[in-house]
């Protein structure tokens, strides 16, 4: 019997806080409820974006310099932590983009577990000065969910 190929890397992406919400017109995705049912693209929806836009609590975070190695140095940090090794690390000013190499896990859990971490680790040491909590919520920007 054959053994299961593990992935080479993991391509692992986040926005900040606010930055793209359900309706954007450069599209969005959907997680579904169910384990087995993975995610659907969400055609534009204006009226959705909007309501959605209502529930955040703060303004959408835009990265400046310093808050950008910020989110790097967290990344590398996670990394570490994990035992994954980063090939790639690019911060933008409203997303994060990682590549990484270890030990295999499902990457729905890789890449919540990894936004959630970098964005706590940034608040708790004051890298960011506003609400920004990355991959959390509903998909509607509400860190509370």
């Amino acid at each position: 019997m054959s053994q299961p190929i593990s992935p080479a890397g993991y391509f692992i992406t986040f926005t900040t806080y606010g930055e793209r919400l359900h309706g954007d017109d450069r599209s969005s995705v959907e997680r579904l409820r169910s384990a087995d049912a993975g995610a659907r693209e969400l055609a534009p929806d204006r009226g959705r974006e909007g309501s959605e836009r209502q529930l955040l609590l703060s303004p959408a975070v835009t990265l400046d310099r310093e808050q950008r190695e910020a989110v790097a140095d967290a990344a590398r940090e996670v990394c570490s932590h994990n035992n994954w090794h980063p090939h790639a690390i690019n911060v933008r000013t409203n997303h994060v983009h990682i590549v990484v190499s270890g030990p295999a896990t499902p990457e729905r859990t890789r890449r919540k577990r990894t936004s959630l971490t970098v964005g706590s680790r940034l608040l708790s040491g004051g890298g960011l000065r506003s609400a920004v909590t990355p991959g959390r919520g509903r998909g509607r920007g509400d860190p509370r969910a």
